[in-house]
C-alpha cells in the first residue's frame, strides 16, 4: 500500500516506543494507532507489532514537543512510563544507508537510539571497561593457576598426570579429585568438571582470534571509522554469545555515527548507534547487557530491516 502523500507543511516521523509486546507488556496496535491518533498528527499507521507509528506533524512543532506529547499520551492511555524515539523519517534513510555491515543471514545490524544524548557513548565506554577488566582478571586468574618455578634448591614432586589415579586413592572417593571420573555421566558435576578441564585461557581464546582482530584493523583503516570497536573477549565471558566458528568473526561490534550526522540526530534530541551481534544472541552480548541497566533504560533499539521498511 503506498504511503500517504506528505503535506507541504508537514513532516514525517517514526516513532519507535521501547519495550513494546516484550516482557509482559502488551498494547494492540490499533489502540496504538487511535491514541496517536488523538493528536495533533496526520496520517497515523503502524508497522509490525513491535511499537513502530509512522505519523506526518507539522515542520513548525519541534520534534521535541511532539515526542513529549507522544509519550505523556502512550503514557496515560496504557498506564506505563512510555520512551519513544521519535526520527525524522530522512534520518531513519541516512541511519540504514550508513550502516557499516552488509546484511548477512549470521549476523543481525541493528540501530540503537536513545531519548538521552551523549548515553550510548557512555554505554559503549562502560562495556568497553567492563570487558577489558573482566579480560584482566581472567589473564590473572590463568596465570595464577600456571605452574610456578622453583625459586630455591628444595627438590620438587610433581603432581600426577590429571587421568593418573594411584590404586590406593582408586578405592576412596575424594572431595578433592577434580576430575569428572568420579561424577555420574549427564550431571551437572560432570560437565561443569569437564568444562573447567578443557577451558582455554583468555591468550589461547585471543590467539585464535586473530584473523578476526586483523579483520577490525582492516576495516578501521579502510573506512576511518575509528570508533569500530569489536569485543575481544574469551567466549566464556559473555555467557550465552555466539561465535561465527567458520570465520573467526568476534563477538559484536558498533559504530558511532559521524560528527555530521551525530549532530543532525542531536537536533531532534536524540543520539544513535550502529550495533552489529550474531543473530539470537541480542540479549546475551556485553553491549546489550550494559543497555539493559537502569542507568541506560532511555534507549530502544530496531533492526535495521524494520527500520528499511518504516523508511
Amino acid at each position: 500500500m503506498p504511503a500517504p502523500k506528505l503535506a507541504a507543511d508537514d513532516v514525517r516521523l517514526a516513532a519507535l516506543l521501547r519495550g513494546v509486546n516484550v516482557g509482559g507488556r502488551n498494547i494492540p496496535m490499533y489502540e496504538l494507532r487511535d491514541a496517536v491518533g488523538t493528536l495533533d498528527v496526520r496520517n497515523v499507521r503502524t508497522v509490525l507489532a513491535s511499537g513502530n507509528v509512522l505519523l506526518d506533524a507539522s515542520a513548525q512543532t519541534p520534534v521535541t514537543t511532539t515526542r513529549a506529547r507522544l509519550e505523556s499520551t502512550i503514557g496515560e492511555r496504557f498506564g506505563y512510563e512510555a520512551l519513544v524515539a521519535l526520527v525524522p523519517l530522512t534520518l531513519v534513510g541516512e541511519l540504514v544507508a550508513g550502516a557499516p555491515w552488509p546484511d548477512d543471514a549470521l549476523w543481525h545490524t541493528y540501530v540503537a537510539f536513545s531519548t538521552t544524548p551523549g548515553l550510548l557513548r557512555d554505554a559503549t565506554t562502560a562495556t568497553e571497561e567492563k570487558v577489558t577488566a573482566d579480560a584482566a582478571a581472567a589473564d590473572a586468574a590463568g596465570a595464577a593457576e600456571a605452574p610456578q618455578a622453583s625459586t630455591d634448591d628444595t627438590p620438587t614432586v610433581n603432581a600426577p598426570a590429571a587421568d593418573t589415579v594411584s590404586s590406593a586413592s582408586a578405592d576412596a572417593p575424594s572431595s578433592a579429585n577434580t576430575s569428572a571420573d568420579d561424577a555420574p555421566a549427564g550431571t551437572r558435576l560432570a560437565e561443569v568438571r569437564a568444562r573447567a578441564a578443557t577451558r582455554r585461557t583468555l591468550s589461547e581464546q585471543l590467539a585464535a582470534n586473530e584473523e578476526a582482530a586483523a579483520r577490525v584493523t582492516e576495516l578501521r583503516e579502510r573506512t576511518g571509522r575509528t570508533e569500530v570497536c569489536s569485543v575481544v573477549a574469551a567466549s566464556f565471558l559473555v555467557g550465552g554469545a555466539e561465535r561465527d566458528a567458520e570465520r573467526g568473526d568476534l563477538v559484536e561490534s558498533w559504530q558511532h555515527p559521524d560528527a555530521a550526522l551525530a549532530a543532525r540526530i542531536a537536533e531532534v534530541g536524540l543520539d544513535a548507534l550502529w550495533w552489529r551481534c550474531p543473530r539470537g544472541s541480542s540479549l546475551t552480548t556485553p553491549l546489550a547487557r550494559t543497555l539493559a541497566r537502569a542507568r541506560f533504560s532511555a534507549t530502544t533499539t530496531r533492526n535495521v530491516r524494520t527500520l528499511r521498511r518504516l523508511s
